[in-house]
């Protein structure tokens, strides 16, 4: 069995199944464009995109890091937010100052960049009470005596 989907004559190419639904009356040219325009249209318009160089990379890390340390030390000063952090999850304002340090660190170490304070807040408040409960399931139960 064959079927003519698509029939090529010279340079012009034809699709016979379409040809009955063509509205010439708005303007449609009578079936047929020319090999070489649809072949134009297959070419990329654009250039492919380039890997970012190794100096952008570092470039776009140390930015990373000099917001996440503006927004550290904003909220390591801040005595009331520390003070509900502290609160909200029973602890003691010097505890929160020191994963707030631990919380920093990790962000550098893996490169994240939080856009604006109140991200990093939130992240932050996600991040505590599971860093605290990991604190004291890693406590032993009883001390023996010796």
């Amino acid at each position: 069995m064959h079927f003519d989907l698509i029939v090529i004559k010279g340079n012009d190419l034809f699709i016979p199944s379409c040809e009955s639904r063509l509205n010439l009356s708005r303007g449609g040219k009578k079936g047929s464009a020319s090999v070489s325009s649809l072949k134009n249209l297959l070419k990329p318009t654009s250039k492919p995109i380039s890997k970012p160089t190794s100096k952008q990379i570092e470039r776009e890390i140390e930015t990373k890091i000099e917001i996440n340390k503006e927004i550290f030390n904003e909220l390591f000063i801040s005595e009331s937010w520390i003070e509900i952090n502290a609160k909200n999850n029973r602890t003691t304002p010097d505890k929160v100052k020191l994963y707030l340090t631990k919380f920093n660190n990790n962000l550098i170490a893996q490169g994240e960049k939080k856009n604006n304070k109140r991200e990093y807040q939130s992240h932050f408040a996600r991040w505590l009470p599971i860093e605290l409960a990991k604190e004291v399931k890693d406590k032993p139960k009883f001390i023996p005596l010796i």
